[in-house]
This record gives structure tokens, C-alpha cells and sequence, in this order.
């Protein structure tokens, strides 16, 4: 078995901390293709973390379904992916969720504590709070690890009727039990989620802070964060449309308004540094003042930024979608203006006046908040939808 350091980078020979180099094969063809990565219960081993861990994190960073089979003790993922390409991914978990950020060792305990990730150190002792922005926190937090003396008890059923209890899969599965994990792995942030608010932030100070960022730049940006964060194509554009301009949805259509990023400082959100909402990345820097105030003419103005969200795949369907509801959710003050936001995407060949023809065409299209959006987006941008079937 070839072994290598803990991290990788370190060069000794004599280095105690090892771990198997990872051993992946791709398996199936065509949309059944899938990378095995054969010895994932060695490497958890020599981690100390679970497999599913490990697993959850390469899903996350490559935007793929991911899942640990116990029996063979192998990671599938969806796809076809370079054994160089899942090194540096499990180098990436290792620097954030097993390397002491004190000591750099391998020696920390992973221990969760009101609804945060913390750490603690056997080598220096160091104790502190871990990454909790990546998607993979979230599920980590779900399924903490159990104490081997736990597990001990646990597999010891006191009599036969035990036994048998365990035998039973349960009518309702929680959707963080370790046993979910198909229900898990279908978790995605979308524009109602309120943890969206975090990552529309983290794209507005991407786009306003430092160096003026090109298109190019932004799109990937805004790629890298719906592969670790987990959201559809539609929240995609959302996040885009809310950072661009600076305004970020925190209420339903029928409650408060939304709050205006340009107004708001860090400080002032309700959100509690012990469940780890806030990276340390921001500071508690308010927003930045330069992001331009939401009209018909500065969203003319910014169409080629607010593009950057159409660079990787994305259907006429969600563009229109995430567009209403970042009128209708997000800037009520702009409702009667609707129909002029869409003719700025219509002119711009953003999206075809036919896809706003069929989207509109039909007399409901979601449930709850989200169709009491479209029935009013649908109601409101009818001028727009006869002038292009008389076109």
C-alpha cells in the first residue's frame, strides 16, 4: 500500500502522521459514469474522521451526488474525475477539518457544539471554531462523530426484542441520521433559504471589493459558489441579480420588506457567531456603498455583470424565475416596473421573447410564496407579453 504524509505537502520521510494514496477507477459510461474510490475507508481511518465526511466533501466541491457504500467501504461519485483532482479536493478537507489551525497537526477532535463545528487539539490543546461556510458543515453538524465508547453501548442490544427493533427500518427518517444519506445529498439552498442571505453577501463583497473583477472572473466566482454551497440554477442567478445591486431577501411576499444591503451593517443582522453564519473573511464590513441603487437604467447599465450568471448552463425558465422574484421578494417599489426589466433582458438577447410567451402562458407554475410571485409577475407583465405575440 502506497502511503503518503498528512498533509501531502510535508515532505519528511520520517513524518508519523500517513495516510493511503487515494486509489480511484472510473466505472460506467455514458450519464451512468461514476469515479470508485476503492480504499475511502482506509483513508477515513488514517483520518479519523467517517467516510461519509470525506465523501459528502468531494460531492460538494465537484457538484456531484456522492454516496458511501459500508459494505465494500468505497466513496461513488458521480462522474469522471482524475485521481490529481480528488488528492487536492481530500487536501482541501484536510486543511480545513482535520489539520490543527495552531499546530498543524492531524490531532484535532471534531466536536459539535450548539449547532457550530469546534475543534480541539490533542498535541497543543488548541481549541476554536472551524470553517462552517462550505456545504459540507452543514451535513457534518447533522451527523456528529460518535464516541467509540457510545458506539459500544450502542451495539449491545439488551435483549432480543432490541435486536429486532434495530432490524426495522423506522417509518420516518430524520433527514440528518446517518442512514439518510440519499436524503441528505438531495439538500439544496434556494432563493426562500434563509442561509442564501450569507452567500449573496459573499458575492456582493467579491464584486465591489479590491480590483475591478471581469465577467470571466465573476462567473467562475459565482460557480465555485453553487458547487460548495449547494443551490440550483435559479438561486444561481438570484444571487447574482441581489449582489449586484446590493439588496438581499429576508421576509415573504406578505411581511416585512427586504433588507437593503447599502443600509445595513454585519453587526446589525440577526445572526449569532456561534452558529458560525458569519466567516471571518467579512470582518463585520458593512457593504460596499459604491453597488448601484436598483432602477430600470442602472439594471440596463449592469445587464453585462449580471450575465456572469449565464456563463455556465442556465434555462430561459429559471432566468425569468429568479428574475421575478427578485422584484417582486426583494424591491416591491419596482413591481409596476416589471414588465421594463424583462424588455431590458429581451433586447439584450438574454432571454427570447418566446420563452417569456410560454413561461407566462401557463396559469400557475409553483406553490405557495412562489406562485402567489408568478400570478402576480404574470398579471403585471401582461402589456409585455401582448405587444410580443403582436410582434
Amino acid at each position: 500500500m502506497s502511503l503518503v504524509n498528512i498533509p501531502r505537502y510535508r515532505d519528511d520521510p520520517n513524518y508519523r502522521y500517513k495516510m493511503p494514496r487515494i486509489q480511484s477507477r472510473i466505472e460506467g459510461r455514458g450519464n451512468g459514469t461514476k469515479t470508485n474510490i476503492s480504499n475511502m475507508g482506509d483513508i477515513a481511518r488514517a483520518l479519523k474522521r467517517p467516510p461519509t465526511y470525506a465523501t459528502k466533501f468531494f460531492g460538494c466541491e465537484l457538484g456531484a451526488m456522492s454516496k458511501f457504500e459500508e459494505a465494500e467501504e468505497k466513496a461513488l461519485i458521480n462522474g469522471a474525475h482524475t485521481e490529481k483532482a480528488l488528492s487536492l479536493i481530500l487536501d482541501k478537507f484536510i486543511e480545513l477539518y482535520v489539520l490543527c489551525p495552531q499546530c498543524q497537526l492531524p490531532e484535532i477532535e471534531v466536536i459539535v457544539k450548539r449547532g457550530a463545528l469546534h475543534s480541539s487539539c490533542n498535541a497543543c490543546g488548541h481549541k476554536g471554531t472551524l470553517d462552517m461556510t462550505h456545504k459540507a458543515a452543514s451535513y457534518m453538524i447533522k451527523n456528529p462523530i460518535v464516541s467509540s465508547s457510545k458506539m459500544s453501548k450502542e451495539r449491545e442490544p439488551k435483549d432480543a426484542k432490541e435486536k429486532e427493533k434495530k432490524k426495522k427500518p423506522s417509518k420516518k427518517k430524520e433527514a440528518g441520521s446517518p442512514g439518510n444519506e440519499d436524503l441528505v445529498e438531495n439538500e439544496e439552498l434556494t432563493m426562500e433559504s434563509p442561509e442564501i442571505a450569507e452567500v449573496i453577501s459573499r458575492f456582493h463583497y467579491f464584486i465591489y471589493g479590491g480590483e475591478k473583477k471581469s465577467v470571466d472572473d465573476l462567473a467562475q466566482e459565482l460557480h465555485m459558489l453553487q458547487l460548495s454551497q449547494g443551490f440550483d440554477n435559479v438561486c444561481r442567478f438570484f444571487v447574482c441579480l441581489a449582489a449586484v445591486f446590493g439588496t438581499m431577501v429576508g421576509a415573504r411576499l406578505d411581511d416585512s420588506p427586504s433588507v437593503d444591503l447599502s443600509k445595513l451593517s454585519l453587526k446589525d443582522t440577526d445572526v449569532s457567531p456561534e452558529a458560525g453564519e458569519l466567516p471571518a473573511a467579512h470582518d463585520g464590513r458593512a457593504p460596499n456603498p459604491s453597488s448601484p441603487k436598483l432602477s430600470v437604467d442602472t439594471f440596463k447599465d449592469n445587464i453585462e455583470v449580471i450575465k456572469a450568471a449565464t456563463v455556465y448552463t442556465i434555462s430561459p425558465k429559471e432566468i425569468i424565475g429568479a428574475l421575478e422574484y427578485f422584484i417582486f421578494q426583494c424591491n416591491p417599489e419596482e413591481v409596476s416596473n416589471y414588465p421594463y426589466y424583462a424588455q431590458a433582458f429581451y433586447s439584450d438577447d438574454v432571454v427570447e421573447g418566446s420563452d417569456f410567451i410560454r413561461y407566462y402562458g401557463k396559469s400557475s407554475r409553483y406553490s405557495g410564496n412562489l406562485n402567489a410571485i408568478f400570478l402576480k409577475a404574470r398579471e403585471t407583465i401582461s402589456p409585455f407579453i401582448q405587444w410580443l405575440q403582436e410582434d
